[in-house]
């Protein structure tokens, strides 16, 4: 209880961020429909997103630990440091994705063609710009979280997604998808310009600094079994771009609505759990490592369960609610409904999962957590298209929640054999 009461006001403004970020999604899919360009929109999406969940999302979660024991002088110049190579590094890559856009449409999502195809291109290249800027914004994202400025963190997104809402509404008319594209862009901007301060003046990269060496170590296993195990999000943009219209929109918003569901819990349980362990574990505190995450596991347990009851008994009169209005009728709440129910083992596998490979990363063991994802998907990949190509859309959800649930007992199992358990 007291843990729920400590993070009460977190929370709040969390769900508030969540709210935003559904309202404009919401946005898109009531006034265009489920259909072609909701399928390129969220289709194209995924590519970046598999990037920067490569890159980035291994940079944050090697990062929060580091910060966390920097302060004064090394803090900001490891973070100046850190955001210029980062930033450099994305722009490059956006670059070539850029030239090489129409290729890497056609081999990714080879259902889309004629004038889906082009429509797939352009918002394609208008989403490399969201790539490189959510890139420098994980940076600064790090940062506010070993400085534990988590309502900072949220109040600045609100602000920016109500500004990105407001845009997208007056630039719908004129622009129609082309608008959801660019308020993305907006919004993600808006983010970095809000909390950049944080770094401080201006400091000239030192590359060969100890940090950045420390930082490129830990790294390492983490990007390349990640390059290899994150492609599962890419595989179900290519499978469900092959399926019937209207499949892609409704797996991608399911997963969408599952992640921002996770990111409130993991902003409220893990993030916030990540510095202490850390330090925890830097001091040799054994009970107090242990006692928080323990907590912390089955506050997220209970969430799971808490979110997967409310769904089977409400969800779908809720989502009639929600969703019942201009361009989406009756059978597509019920198909998304469904989505969502054999969905639900990717959002309790998710969230489970960010607790027990957190604290394998506070103690800054990024190596196993990277094998155990490593060998499972080696094993899930070709049971992914198998089951696809047996029950379509349905197998495909139905693999995805498998796949989460077996790595979060597995990763649970080495982690009770691990230092500090």
């Amino acid at each position: 209880m007291r843990l729920l009461k400590k993070y009460t006001g977190l929370s709040i403004v969390v769900i508030v961020n969540m709210a935003i970020q559904f309202l404009f999604q919401w946005y898109v899919l009531t006034y265009i429909g489920v259909g072609t360009e909701t399928d390129v929109l969220f289709g194209t999406m995924a590519i970046p997103q598999f990037i920067l969940l490569v890159l980035s999302g291994s940079l944050t979660l090697v990062l929060v630990p580091l910060f966390s024991s920097l302060s004064g002088e090394a803090f900001k110049q490891t973070g100046w440091d850190i955001t210029q190579i980062v930033g450099l590094s994305f722009i490059a890559l956006a670059f070539i994705m850029f030239i090489t856009a129409k290729w890497c449409i056609k081999f990714l999502l080879p259902g889309f063609t004629g004038q889906s195809y082009q429509l797939a291109i352009e918002l394609f290249s208008i989403q490399l710009i969201a790539m490189v800027l959510s890139s420098l914004l994980s940076i600064v994202w790090s940062l506010h979280n070993a400085k534990e400025n988590y309502y900072k963190m949220e109040i600045t997104s609100i602000a920016a997604g109500v500004i990105a809402v407001v845009v997208l509404h007056f630039s719908f008319k004129q622009l129609g998808i082309y608008a959801a594209a660019w308020a993305s862009v907006l919004r993600v901007l808006l983010q970095f310009l809000l909390l950049c301060r944080i770094l401080g003046p201006y400091k000239r990269l030192h590359i060969h600094s100890g940090n950045i060496i420390y930082t490129r170590k830990k790294l390492r296993p983490l990007i390349l079994g990640n390059m290899y195990y994150k492609t599962g999000a890419l595989a179900d943009q290519y499978l469900s771009s092959t399926s019937k219209k209207g499949d892609l929109t409704l797996l991608s918003l399911a997963q969408q609505i599952y992640t921002a569901i996770n990111s409130i819990a993991v902003k409220v349980i893990v993030n916030t759990m990540v510095p202490i362990l850390a330090k925890a574990y830097t001091n040799k505190e054994k009970e107090k490592f242990q006692q928080i995450f323990y907590q912390r596991l089955i506050v997220a347990l209970l969430l799971s369960v808490l979110v997967t009851m409310g769904l089977l008994f409400f969800g779908k009169w809720l989502l009639g609610i929600v969703f019942v209005f201009k361009k989406i009728d009756l059978s597509d709440v019920s198909n998304f409904w469904w989505i969502m129910v054999i969905l639900s083992g990717f959002f309790s596998g998710g969230i489970l999962g960010s607790v027990i490979s957190s604290a394998f990363y506070a103690k800054g063991d990024t190596k196993t957590p990277t094998r155990i994802n490593t060998i499972l998907f080696t094993i899930y990949l070709p049971l992914k298209f198998l089951a696809f190509s047996l029950y379509g859309i349905t197998g495909l959800a139905i693999s995805i929640s498998t796949y989460y649930i077996l790595n979060v007992v597995v990763q649970f199992i080495f982690f009770q054999k691990s230092r500090f358990a």
